[in-house]
């Protein structure tokens, strides 16, 4: 179907859903949408509850829309394991395809309170590491350090997306963030943008690289599950705006 048709489809669908002023999450997926990955993670360390896991089991299987924006998006939620394993599964599974059936992948992760919210521009190619005392290794050998984030972050307006949590808007500034840490958030990240610009891989609807990004959430002592589900839900929602408007 072409990219107009898409859009369409969905701004019919809108339209005629009459979409309230907040978000709208439903449970059903409708014949034509567009689709997310939205990942988390498992408790790991310390760190009983991760409210990245939450967000990718509450955003699973259901649909969104917001009233700006004509599209409806649809999400496939993975919960990842905190190791080498989880790190690969989501590059492992795109590795060798031209084309995915996903518009956007979001990969989520927990972040220390001392940091909060951050959304993550760079991943480096670092191996993550349980013990701290260990010498740093590269998830791929002879690879770049650095890969940056195939998504469009022009089109990513923080005191709007923020709008949306509790977060004050004169703190927008210091959300973007060039370093995601040196463990499995960070080494997902790598294997996913790595393999995203390595092999091309484009996205549903689009001739370009699919966009993947990686936000950080902070603990539920910060924000609402809720909350979190909201700013995932909407940055989902830019990214596939931007690629059908592209």
């Amino acid at each position: 179907m072409a990219v107009s048709s898409v859009a369409a489809v969905l701004l019919c669908t809108i339209i005629c859903g009459a979409v309230a002023n907040d978000a709208v999450i439903s449970p059903k997926v409708p014949a034509n949408s567009v689709n997310v990955l939205v990942t988390g993670f498992g408790p790991f360390l310390n760190y009983t509850h991760n409210p990245s896991q939450a967000v990718a089991e509450n955003l699973d299987k259901t649909c969104s829309s917001f009233p700006d924006y004509p599209i409806q998006v649809c999400y496939e939620g993975w919960v990842l394991d905190v190791n080498h394993d989880g790190s690969s599964k989501v590059a492992n599974e795109i590795s060798g395809r031209e084309q995915l059936k996903w518009a956007a992948i979001i990969h989520c992760g927990l972040e220390d309170s001392a940091k909060g919210l951050k959304l993550e521009t760079v991943a480096a190619n670092i191996l993550a590491k349980d013990n701290s005392s260990s010498p740093d290794e590269p998830v791929e050998p002879g690879d770049p350090f650095i890969c940056p984030t195939t998504a469009n972050l022009n089109r990513i307006n923080l005191p709007h997306l923020f709008s949306y949590t509790n977060i004050n808007a004169n703190d927008t500034k210091e959300s973007w963030s060039r370093d995601a840490g040196s463990y499995y958030c960070n080494e997902t990240y790598f294997r996913t943008c790595n393999t995203v610009r390595k092999e091309q891989i484009r996205g549903a609807y689009s001739n370009e690289m699919i966009p993947v990004m990686f936000v950080h959430l902070p603990s539920t002592d910060t924000m609402s599950i809720e909350m979190d589900t909201m700013l995932v839900s909407r940055i989902a929602t830019v990214l596939v705006n931007s690629v059908l408007t592209s």
